[in-house]
């Protein structure tokens, strides 16, 4: 597909005022039949926005408010396709953009992240493409209070653009998402069993996800009530003085779902799903005891001995630490089914101290290790693993794991910030073989988490306990557009995290990641045209 570089658009001015009655109805008296295509007219100055001016202020304030009723038509009398675009206010609510023969519900939830939503951003929202050939007006409903709009724009389409439009989609590509169970636990977002489901489940459903991977635990506190770990939160009050405002969250919540309702990973196992679930497995996930200690789990101290030297992780050097993992990956899959396991590799390195120096004998144990449980894990179960983009630094043979036919899928993947590597040596890894590369893409762009010192440092300044800048949802979409471009047969969304305070509201649009097609759309008409780069004039 051609890529647009003209930008023929015609902008409808909405109102010049802002409205906040009762009954919001406006009609445009005079029928549209011209025009244009030079300039763009905007109400907002987006300078404003930048220089940290409030939105509605005394010197922008024209877009409309609804208050839950009413609507807007637009009279048209031209023919031909086009595209419609509505800028709005970041914290809009939901509202209808009709014609005589279609009806688009807008929902800026599913656009982006929570987190971007506010007064004081000004976003435009793609409708969809349509042929106004027997139109005669465009109407905005609305439906819901809230609703901020600032202007209508209609983009004239060529033929060969419609007709790209129109072609059928094929979803040729594999969608997995990475949900560790505990941070919606730490975020409050699952303090009812309804919530919960939601959460794990139905919101998944909505995004065409193909494979879910969950979290079974950190490495030593599984979800669940082990033979192996214990019963979980078992070590929480021996360590409860270190703990941050979200870690109590998290404990009272799961423990009432647990309590009430069984193992969570249960209720997520037995419940109908249109996705294939997959179990996590953390290789070697710890943190120092003075460090949120309760999530090393209940027998960390009976491992106390195998330590890595100078170090607070647990060597696989030791046999038993070995023994023990395989141990909890039998367990959980004999007692929840998954479709599939993962062997998170890049929870986290490194996998030997100073007790084995010898590369090429650490190599050897991580792929016997990796051998066996392909040897003793059911065969109709899938193994994935995820590591490191350079796993070399880290002793672990993946070429081996493939031509061995140890494992199914690969997931290399940035460690602490999506670092946007590039993909091309394992595209050529796997291009001889039957196992199916899904790069990870890493939510963080930087910033902590915070212990519980610095937490209440951010607290007294008003804001929450997590401080990390993450990546927008068309951050994704321009990432996976470059790995399927470069080979990839899917994409792997990991710790994809939404917004303290607002629901574990995972925008739709990241459906479109199901498919080359439809990402081409939406980088041809959506990315492409955002008016955020253009001359802006302001109306007054």
């Amino acid at each position: 597909m051609k890529y647009i570089h003209r930008f023929l658009i015609f902008t409808i001015f909405l109102v010049l005022i802002c409205f906040n009655n009762s009954h919001l109805a406006y009609s445009i008296n005079n029928t549209i039949t011209d025009y244009n295509f030079d300039e763009w007219y905007y109400f907002n100055d987006k300078d404003f926005l930048s220089q940290n001016y409030g939105i509605i202020d005394n010197k922008i304030s024209q877009y409309i408010v609804s208050t839950g009723e009413g609507s807007i038509s637009i009279p048209i009398d031209f023919k031909g396709n086009y595209g419609i675009y509505v800028s709005i206010i970041g914290d809009s609510s939901e509202f209808i953009v009709s014609t005589t023969n279609n009806k688009f519900i807008v929902d800026p939830r599913t656009e982006f992240f929570s987190r971007n939503r506010n007064k004081n951003t000004l976003k435009e929202l793609f409708i969809s493409n349509i042929s106004l050939d027997n139109e005669d007006k465009i109407e905005i409903i609305f439906n819901s209070p809230n609703a901020k709009l600032v202007n209508l724009r209609l983009l004239k389409l060529t033929d060969e653009e419609y007709t790209q439009w129109l072609a059928p989609e094929s979803n040729n590509k594999n969608f997995l998402f990475d949900n560790d169970l505990y941070t919606d636990f730490f975020q409050g977002e699952n303090s009812s069993y309804n919530m919960f489901k939601y959460n794990t489940i139905e919101q998944y459903e909505n995004l065409s996800v193909n494979i879910l991977n969950y979290c079974v635990g950190t490495t030593f506190f599984p979800f669940y009530n082990s033979s192996y770990a214990g019963e979980p939160y078992g070590s929480f009050n021996k360590y409860k003085n270190a703990v941050r405002v979200g870690d109590i969250t998290a404990y009272n919540d799961f423990m009432n779902l647990y309590n009430t309702y069984g193992d969570p990973i249960k209720i997520i196992s037995s419940s109908e799903k249109t996705f294939d679930l997959f179990l996590t497995f953390r290789m070697n996930s710890f943190l120092p005891n003075d460090y949120r200690g309760f999530l090393n789990g209940n027998i960390y101290n009976d491992f106390s001995s195998k330590t890595q030297k100078f170090n607070h992780k647990i060597s696989f050097y030791y046999e038993d630490y070995r023994e023990y993992l395989l141990n909890i990956i039998l367990e959980s899959t004999e007692k929840f089914h998954p479709k599939g396991i993962t062997l998170d590799f890049s929870r986290t390195p490194n996998f030997f101290g100073y007790e084995l120096l010898n590369r090429n004998a650490r190599k050897k144990i991580l792929s016997e290790f990796v051998k066996t449980i392909r040897e003793e894990v059911p065969d109709d179960i899938k193994i994935m693993v995820r590591f490191p983009y350079n796993y070399t630094n880290y002793d672990l043979d993946v070429p081996l794991w493939i031509s061995e036919a140890y494992v199914d899928y690969i997931s290399p993947t940035s460690l602490k910030y999506e670092e946007f590597f590039d993909i091309t040596p394992f595209v050529e890894m796997v291009k001889d073989s039957s196992v199916k590369l899904y790069p990870s893409i890493t939510s963080n762009l930087g910033g902590e988490d915070l212990d519980i010192n610095s937490e209440k440092s951010y607290q007294n300044k008003g804001l929450f306990g997590i401080n990390n800048e993450y990546l927008s949802v068309s951050d994704y979409l321009l990432r996976a557009i470059e790995l399927y471009e470069k080979g990839a047969h899917g994409v792997l969304l990991f710790n994809v995290n939404t917004q303290i305070g607002e629901p574990a509201l995972i925008p739709t649009k990241l459906k479109l990641l199901n498919g080359v097609d439809s990402l081409e759309k939406w980088y041809y008409f959506e990315y492409l045209l955002e008016s955020k780069d253009k001359e802006i004039k302001f109306i007054d």
